[in-house]
């Protein structure tokens, strides 16, 4: 689900979403809904489609070329079809997934490893808040 791999289901989707549905792996499909799922309960704090925010606050490196997005579109954009487990874009964006991704798998983990082992909830680049401090 990296949004720097150019063979990951996210990237292949911000490459091509826009073109159509594209096929991904059920686990993805799942990150996505979920995702969305979320972005609706929120009124779209929690939104998916922060890509290219990411990369205009230099956080993530630009996939493609950032002129073709459309800076009004919203998680609304994103459609999932899980018949197909397939996801198309309305408009042009960029998603990323590694906050929530991160999370699920958190969770899971501290579902399935019992009462020894703390929850633990890492943040990631589905919601950023502040700046980018220096390295």
């Amino acid at each position: 689900m990296s949004f720097q791999d150019p063979l990951s289901d996210v990237s292949r989707l911000n490459r091509h979403a826009r073109e159509g549905f594209v096929a991904v792996d059920a686990r993805t499909l799942e990150v996505v809904r979920a995702a969305l799922t979320l972005s609706a309960a929120s009124d779209g704090a929690f939104d998916p489609t922060i890509g290219a925010a990411l990369v205009i606050s230099g956080a993530e490196a630009a996939p493609g070329d950032i002129s073709t997005l459309d800076p009004d579109a919203r998680w609304e954009a994103v459609v999932c079809d899980a018949q197909s487990s397939s996801i198309r874009f309305d408009r042009p964006v960029w998603i990323d997934l590694s906050g929530i991704a991160t999370t699920i798998a958190s969770a899971s983990i501290s579902l399935y490893a019992g009462p020894s082992v703390p929850p633990a909830f890492p943040g990631g680049a589905f919601v950023r808040l502040g700046s980018r401090s220096a390295k």
